[in-house]
């Protein structure tokens, strides 16, 4: 079962049934799938915490992380979802899964997500779910006052992120900071007025524009910007 708002009225779920193979002998399936209504994300709900998920979550279904994270409260209109996955995607794509060539051992592309997680956790503001791969960043605590720290400091982290793909080593023709500059804009953007661009509802610039990709590649951007790490696990 999927859950989502309704396009109408945001305070009417909207239910999808999605079919779910399992013998069931006659009685009724016990599995059932929500979104999140923050980060979007897919999850089983167990079962047993059903009551829980009611109570903290109301009407809006929210997943575990969020709730976790006290995104599934009104503060959670200053929290800038965004993500590298379209870097990791690409190499995963062009440099490992790709006919032509290996470049790229799973055990590297592995390494630097655990890299850029690391690097990226050193910022308090900067909290990370390794299911989706999408960095949630508090601007709440991002301004000039005595105890709020500067846009500056997000966009360094940001920039010490980028710089465990060593992107100049695996892809000497692109062009970091152009990729950064896509990053930057929007981070600051979003520190300024609060708002999310039209369809784009998370931060996740791709190569678009800095990267040419051949009709044969076998992928397009889009599927660099929705890689997660069951791609990861897939095997070649």
């Amino acid at each position: 079962m999927h859950i989502k708002e309704s396009k109408l009225d945001p305070t009417i779920l909207d239910v999808t049934l999605h079919p779910i193979k399992e013998v069931l002998n006659g009685e009724l399936s016990k599995n059932f799938f929500c979104k999140c209504a923050f980060c979007q994300k897919t999850v089983k709900p167990v079962s047993d915490f059903h009551v829980i998920y009611t109570i903290l979550t109301g009407d809006h279904f929210h997943c575990p992380f969020c709730i976790r994270h006290g995104f599934n409260t009104k503060n959670n209109k200053h929290i800038l979802i965004l993500s590298f996955r379209s870097i990791i995607g690409y190499y995963y794509y062009a440099h490992y899964f790709s006919s032509y060539e290996t470049k790229m051992w799973i055990s590297e592309i592995q390494e630097m997500i655990q890299s850029h997680v690391q690097t990226g956790l050193l910022n308090p503001l900067f909290f990370y779910d390794p299911d989706s791969m999408l960095w949630f960043v508090d601007f709440s605590k991002v301004g000039r006052g005595k105890k709020k720290i500067s846009v500056h400091d997000i966009l360094k982290t940001i920039s010490n992120i980028m710089v465990c793909f060593n992107l100049y080593k695996y892809e000497p023709t692109c062009k970091p900071q152009m990729l950064y500059k896509k990053y930057e804009e929007a981070i600051v953007e979003w520190y300024e007025r609060r708002t999310r661009p039209d369809g784009k509802r998370f931060l996740i610039p791709t190569f678009s524009g800095n990267l040419f990709l051949p009709h044969s590649c076998g992928f397009t951007f889009e599927d660099t910007r929705n890689f997660v790490l069951q791609d990861l696990l897939m095997k070649k």
